[in-house]
């Protein structure tokens, strides 16, 4: 899957909710707000979360793992 998949993959599956502006959302604040290891901390802290609280019934919660570790993936291979 090639980078235009993935984001339109990503736009398909974010939550409304979480979009302040068109194609600006809550996630693009923090990542412009925090330094870089911040956010990566951040992204990692998400994954752990939905990661322990996942009993394996909510799917949500596995996409949410899913999209957070593309994105840190994405950030992590941008720093080597």
């Amino acid at each position: 899957m090639n980078k235009q998949e993935n984001y339109q993959l990503w736009k398909m599956n974010k939550e409304k909710h979480y979009e302040l502006w068109t194609d600006f959302e809550a996630l693009d604040v923090l990542k412009y707000c925090l330094t870089k290891s911040e956010y990566i901390g951040f992204l990692k802290g998400n994954i752990l979360k939905y990661k322990l609280r996942s009993k394996g019934q909510d799917l949500k919660d596995e996409e949410k793992i899913k999209n957070y570790t593309i994105e840190l993936n994405k950030l992590l291979n941008k720093l080597n």
